[in-house]
């Protein structure tokens, strides 16, 4: 099933309120009514604002600390460089099999310790080198790691918050009261009925955005995945997707990408199943 975003979703629902709004039939409504949708819309700004505004700031410092990670990373990777290509390269191994098992989840999902095993085995391959010339690189390198583990421990926690049942029950009830308000008041005038129209494509739309944001994906795509992809690239690996992500539209390969990696396996199993896609 693709992933519907919160404008397509306020678009696919656009010709239903257009019908609701022409077969309704048109009467007088009762004063109550315009009270309720007073005090209804009232609440849901209130609740919306808050939960759209505490939303937006868990996205902003999720999506630092992502581009903070993937930064760490790519320096790990340049600095275990210059303690020989063998090293680099299982370095870059491990780094690789990260991302693939991060890649194999939304950043929404807690994939904190299914990763963890593949960061843990860096701490053991750096113990392996000594202590030698450069020493201002292992630390570098024991310094990386650190800020890593704070990175990606912070981002982890960060993601679990999200908005209970009870409070997305409560956001959709208010909407409904104010659909069933605004239908009741609609009168047979085009301005009137456009307007309505409107004010619940807007709220359909508020109401995904905020789903969007909870999620991770703003405009129905995966935060920063781009920033990720290029590390890979970097490191002297092919870009990784899996096709579950790919066929729900939630990512997407760059028209430049000929060549990418597409993972088949279960996400969450320890083997890999990964086969190269050439376009």
């Amino acid at each position: 099933m693709r992933y519907i975003s919160a404008t397509t979703g306020a678009l696919i629902v656009l010709p239903v309120f257009i019908l609701l709004a022409l077969i309704i039939p048109k009467h007088d409504s009762l004063p109550s009514v315009e009270l309720i949708l007073t005090v209804s819309t009232f609440l849901f700004a209130i609740i919306s604002g808050f939960y759209i505004a505490r939303l937006a700031t868990r996205y902003d410092q999720i999506r630092n600390l992502i581009a903070s990670e993937d930064a760490s990373f790519l320096c790990l990777y340049k600095t275990a460089q210059m303690f020989g290509v063998t090293f680099a390269k299982r370095i870059a191994n491990l780094i690789d099999a990260y991302y693939i098992v991060s890649y194999d989840f939304t950043l929404s999902h807690p994939a904190y310790k299914l990763s963890a095993k593949y960061y843990l085995a860096m701490w053991d391959e750096v113990r392996t080198v000594k202590k030698k010339e450069p020493s201002g690189a292992y630390e570098a390198l024991m310094d990386q790691l650190a800020s890593i583990e704070n990175d990606r421990n912070a981002s982890a926690t960060i993601a679990t918050e999200r908005l209970s049942i009870a409070q997305w029950g409560m956001l959709i009830l208010l909407s409904v009261i104010i659909f069933l308000s605004l239908f009741d008041l609609a009168q047979p005038h085009w301005y009137i009925q456009i307007s309505v129209v409107l004010f619940s494509t807007i709220l359909v739309l508020i109401i995904l955005l905020t789903r969007d944001l909870q999620q991770l994906m703003l405009g129905g795509k995966t935060l920063l995945e781009e920033s990720g992809q290029e590390v890979l690239e970097f490191i002297g690996k092919k870009r990784y997707y899996h096709q579950k992500f790919l066929q729900s539209g939630i990512s997407r390969v760059p028209v430049f990408v000929k060549e990418y990696r597409l993972g088949l396996h279960e996400p969450g199993t320890d083997t890999f199943k990964i086969k190269i896609v050439r376009r």
